[in-house]
């Protein structure tokens, strides 16, 4: 499944592309409603695939990376 696109106006005085996102807000689409998946988000994907790393990003967001920025998605069944 690929996620819908974030998108967030910078509407700052500074203008520098840089905004906050609610990547909480985006689990259910990830998951179509489905509870038994967690959802955890990252910067790399080699991040999101080395299971030794527990925790993803904090959710509100600010991109790393101004104007542009790809994050990686981790899905882990809870049941097995």
């Amino acid at each position: 499944i690929e996620p819908d696109l974030l998108e967030e106006c910078d509407t700052s005085e500074e203008n520098n592309g840089f905004a906050e996102f609610d990547l909480e807000a985006e689990i259910e689409g990830i998951t179509g409603g489905n509870p038994n998946y967690e959802i955890e988000f990252f910067t790399t994907q080699a991040e999101a695939q080395d299971l030794s790393i527990e925790n993803g990003l904090s959710s509100p967001y600010t991109n790393e990376n101004p104007l542009s920025q790809s994050l990686f998605v981790r899905a882990t069944d809870i049941n097995n």
